[in-house]
């Protein structure tokens, strides 16, 4: 009798901490690419994308490759060949129960159209 107690309270623990662990949210990686159309909406040199975390400098920046960021809010400021723009961009992980969600952020950068997020699921 006492082996089955025992062998209850050992089950109904490893249940109790299964659902638990089910109901717990967890959060994902953010990432985050520059998109530019043409070469006069690239960013010049004087463009300040350094608030983010791990962004590559202007020169090395790859048009449309993602690179992993950490969430939060940042202000940018990116020069184009004619135009300038400062925006404030908010990076947030996804939050999902039981399991973890990668997010990705598009910035599309344009002389014309000032700088525009997008976020992927």
């Amino acid at each position: 009798m006492k082996q089955r107690i025992v062998k209850l309270i050992g089950t109904m623990l490893i249940v109790a901490g299964i659902m638990s662990l089910s109901t717990c949210s967890f959060t994902g990686d953010v990432y985050i690419a520059f998109f530019w159309s043409t070469a006069n909406d690239a960013p010049t040199a004087a463009s300040d994308f350094s608030a983010i975390p791990n962004c590559p400098t202007i020169g090395s920046l790859v048009n449309g490759s993602y690179f992993v960021t950490l969430p939060g809010s940042y202000v940018i400021t990116y020069f184009g060949a004619v135009n300038n723009y400062t925006k404030t961009i908010t990076l947030e992980a996804a939050a999902t129960v039981g399991g973890v969600e990668t997010t990705y952020y598009n910035v599309f950068l344009s002389d014309s159209g000032g700088v525009t997020v997008k976020k992927s699921p």
